[in-house]
């Protein structure tokens, strides 16, 4: 685990180890919260990339095709092959 202290200002300094991997950048935008009394910090750019791992997280099978699309194609198989 890393620390830093905050200045009188405010200002912390994240450790250099931290900003390597996450591969923060000087001039990134970065984004802050808080989710349940944690500070989080991502790039503005992040989002998207994260949403989609974490959708890759809930649902590990996904192969491109939403649910929906799969459910709909099931059925419309079992109907071909009823009739």
């Amino acid at each position: 685990m890393h620390t830093s202290i905050m200045s009188q200002d405010g200002s912390m300094v994240v450790p250099s180890e931290l900003l390597e991997e996450l591969q923060f950048k000087q001039g990134d935008q970065l984004l802050m919260e808080i989710q349940e009394g944690v500070l989080v910090v991502t790039r503005k750019a992040q989002p998207i990339p994260q949403v989609q791992a974490e959708f890759q997280r809930v649902l590990p099978n996904f192969q491109g095709r939403s649910p929906l699309d799969k459910f709909l194609a099931e059925r419309r198989t079992e109907m071909d092959n009823d009739s």
